[in-house]
């Protein structure tokens, strides 16, 4: 994930997939790993509670992820793993998905940042949203929609998230300036818009 919440994977960004030669089968530490092969300790489960079903689908796992980074705990790709998905069986691609995904994104934002970084980064991350909304009409409407009303269920309910922010940082071992390297500085917007037309690769090393 990179500094402003945009969530990507090893070997895919968004939409694009890299073609598999390998250059995954290492185990890594990773700042997230997605819910459909996701294997937790019990006490780690324990320890900084499971997943918020507030969110109801999107960002839950990334959330839960960033609380065990908090409490010390390590997420780790093992590429040796074998696992079985049918993606998007459980909300298929749709106006929900889309206003679940830019509602969810700012909400874990706002729980997961401290001050300092929500004051520095925040502010970068709703201007995006609004350039979504702006943009998007003629050519996704629905995106430019659900952007939108992604923003304004955040700041009707910014006290309800205020309290779940609370809770997320019952558990914290690890300063946030710690957890903040284990994100990737290079945005990932700017990456799909401007760099793989270059024939760049694929910005994981970081995640």
């Amino acid at each position: 994930m990179d500094l402003l919440g945009y969530p990507y994977c090893l070997g895919r960004v968004f939409h694009l997939i890299e073609e598999d030669r390998g250059q995954y089968d290492t185990p890594v530490p990773i700042f997230w790993a997605s819910g459909t092969a996701l294997f937790l300790k019990r006490e780690a489960v324990e320890e900084v509670g499971g997943l918020d079903e507030e969110f109801f689908m999107h960002m839950e796992e990334i959330d839960l992820c960033w609380r065990l980074h908090r409490a010390g705990w390590e997420v780790w790709s093992v590429p040796a793993s074998v696992v079985y998905h049918r993606s998007g069986w459980s909300l298929p691609h749709s106006f929900r998905k889309m206003y679940l995904n830019h509602r969810n994104n700012l909400v874990l934002l706002l729980k997961n940042y401290d001050l300092p970084s929500l004051l520095a980064l925040f502010p970068l991350r709703v201007l995006l949203e609004v350039l979504t909304v702006l943009r998007a009409p003629l050519e996704e409407p629905e995106r430019s929609l659900a952007a939108l009303l992604g923003m304004l269920w955040v700041s009707i309910n910014i006290r309800d998230i205020a309290r779940r922010r609370k809770g997320a940082w019952r558990v914290r071992k690890v300063p946030d300036d710690r957890l903040r390297r284990r994100l990737s500085a290079q945005s990932i917007l700017f990456w799909y818009g401007i760099y793989r037309k270059r024939g760049m690769p694929l910005p994981c090393a970081k995640l």
